[in-house]
């Protein structure tokens, strides 16, 4: 500090004599010197002739200054970091003095630590001997370093149950991959969700820990969609097998397809359907489902994977080669949608048809035609499917293959009802469907289930289901003769033919032979009586059509169906 103004006092004054009586003014000074200690003050200079004046010395003490050593606030690092250079600041220099002139340097340090928390910065060690020194502390805090949480994306089948969710840290410090809570994770995602790609739906929340804080990434799940194909299921099946349900779950992305629900449900179209329990894919997506045996119907098979994640139906015929036979003929109103070139079209549809089991076999026998005028349509069977043939009380039906205006390429189905043959007696009805690769072609019951009572009834005609006698049945209206024969069989020639036919029977018996042709209305037309080995000539006389010729001898029958140009 500057030095005050030095002060002295005088005694001995006589006569009211002062100061300002002096001869010459007191002069004072101290020793020279800067540093803490003491220095003599020296008055002098003073001269009067009425005085002896003496000049008694003091001592001006230089005292140590203060300096404060502060250590600086506000010093930080993240956890796991390196300690920054810990920093101080010296108020309270004098002289023109700093850092550089203490006796011995500051030193500065915290307490020990390395977790989360405050530790106390305590400067020290300087020393100098014209200051008293003072060493304020401060906290160096250690704040929480950032951990990234990442959920791991997941992806799965429609249908499946959800895999385990799982996820990833990255930002580990100090060699320790530990944390006191770990984070919850969780997804919107269910057996229920449909196929699509959901962003952000696997969430993670909360974690807690001392040292870290969490960053909280979210993972996409995504749900692949799947397609089911019940056709399996479809294979026919004899009256008292045991029955196999099946269907295959594909989809267009690879992988394991296993534990995919499926729910089968069969319904006969006449009541309440059965709902199977739920069964799981294998997988190869794969799920069956086993049952005794059905009665004899076509039934619906409907194939449900997942919670509606894809739908696939099938028509399981149960059949018995040993049943009945079904004959038909007549016409129909074709109604407005049925014929899907023309859905306007309506009018008048002729048809006639049967089908039976061959006997001791499962091939279908028969001929099926029909005819809508109206849009052009002829359509010819040419073959039946094999265990088609399905009667079922007053329901017949049975599949197979045929063409259009002689376009082969074609299938269909034939639905007849014998009304006779209902509890309450009603008219006979009549459905056929007809397809190709490309989609329905022709339908009088458009829409409708494969298995469902045909419902257009017959404007003229009939249907009937003839019943095979077996056992001791009491019922039975046509009882077939099984008995060994030699070969029997029919030739007819020309078919087509443009005059006139000629049927030749072979087989060798000397029995009569009855030929009976019907028109496709199912009516007689000619009744002709012969004996084997006459060609049998006839139908000069008949307009251009289709007709059903049925040759009786015996036990034998064969149905051939002519077609006359």
């Amino acid at each position: 500090a500057t030095d005050p103004t030095l002060t002295y006092t005088i005694t001995g004054f006589v006569n009211g004599d002062d100061e300002a009586d002096l001869d010459t003014p007191v002069s004072i000074a101290r020793a020279a010197g800067e540093d803490v200690g003491n220095y003599t003050i020296t008055p002098s200079g003073a001269v009067d002739a009425n005085y002896t004046i003496s000049f008694p010395t003091a001592q001006f003490g230089i005292t140590k200054a203060a300096l404060t050593v502060t250590a600086n606030a506000g010093q930080t690092k993240v956890y796991g970091a390196t300690d920054p250079t810990l920093t101080f600041t010296i108020t309270g220099f004098v002289n023109g003095d700093d850092e550089a002139d203490l006796d011995t340097p500051v030193s500065i340090a915290r307490a020990a630590g390395e977790d989360v928390g405050n530790y106390t910065i305590t400067p020290s060690g300087a020393v100098d001997a014209n200051y008293t020194i003072s060493f304020p502390t401060a906290q160096f805090a250690i704040t929480k370093a950032a951990l990234t949480v990442t959920a791991a994306d997941k992806s799965k089948y429609c249908g499946q149950p959800n895999p385990q969710l799982t996820f990833t840290y990255s930002g580990w410090v100090n060699g320790v991959e530990a944390i006191d809570t770990p984070p919850v994770i969780s997804t919107t995602v269910n057996v229920t969700t449909t196929a699509a790609n959901y962003l952000d739906s696997i969430t993670l929340s909360g974690g807690l820990d001392n040292n870290y804080s969490f960053n909280l990434v979210a993972g996409t799940f995504t749900v692949y969609g799947v397609s089911i194909d019940a056709s399996a299921s479809s294979a026919p099946v004899a009256l008292g097998s045991p029955i196999t349900l099946s269907a295959t779950v594909t989809s267009s992305e690879s992988g394991d397809l296993s534990g995919i629900p499926v729910v089968f449900t069969l319904d006969n179209g006449n009541g309440t359907p059965i709902i199977y329990p739920t069964v799981l894919t294998n997988s190869n997506g794969l799920a069956t489902y086993s049952l005794g045996g059905l009665a004899v119907e076509v039934y619906k098979i409907t194939a449900v994977a997942g919670s509606g994640c894809a739908t696939s139906t099938a028509y399981l015929a149960v059949y018995d080669p040993s049943g009945g036979f079904v004959t038909g003929g007549g016409w129909i109103n074709s109604p407005a949608g049925a014929y899907t070139a023309n859905p306007a079209l309506t009018g008048k549809a002729n048809f006639g048809f049967n089908a039976k089991y061959k006997k001791g076999s499962t091939q279908v026998d028969g001929n099926t035609e029909f005819q809508f005028h109206t849009g052009n349509l002829n359509f010819s069977s040419s073959s039946h499917d094999a265990m088609s043939l399905v009667i079922a009380g007053a329901q017949a039906i049975y599949k197979g293959k045929g063409t259009i205006n002689g376009i082969s390429g074609y299938s269909f189905m034939v639905s007849g009802i014998d009304g006779d043959k209902k509890s309450t007696v009603v008219q006979d009805k009549f459905r056929i469907k007809i397809w190709n690769a490309f989609g329905t072609v022709y339908d009088n019951q458009i829409g409708a289930a494969d298995n469902a009572d045909a419902i257009t009834a017959l404007g003229g005609g009939s249907i009937v289901i003839h019943e095979v006698k077996k056992n001791n049945a009491k019922t039975a209206e046509v009882v077939e003769k099984v008995s060994e024969q030699v070969p029997f069989n029919v030739i007819a020639y020309p078919n087509p033919a443009k005059y006139q036919f000629t049927l030749v029977v072979e087989g060798g018996s000397k029995e009569k032979i009855e030929v009976v042709l019907y028109d496709v209305l199912g009516r007689t037309v000619k009744k002709i009586e012969s004996t084997d080995g006459q060609p049998i000539v006839f139908g000069e006389e008949l307009p251009a059509g289709s007709y059903f010729t049925i040759v009786n001898q015996g036990a034998n029958k064969k149905t051939i169906r002519l077609i006359k140009q």
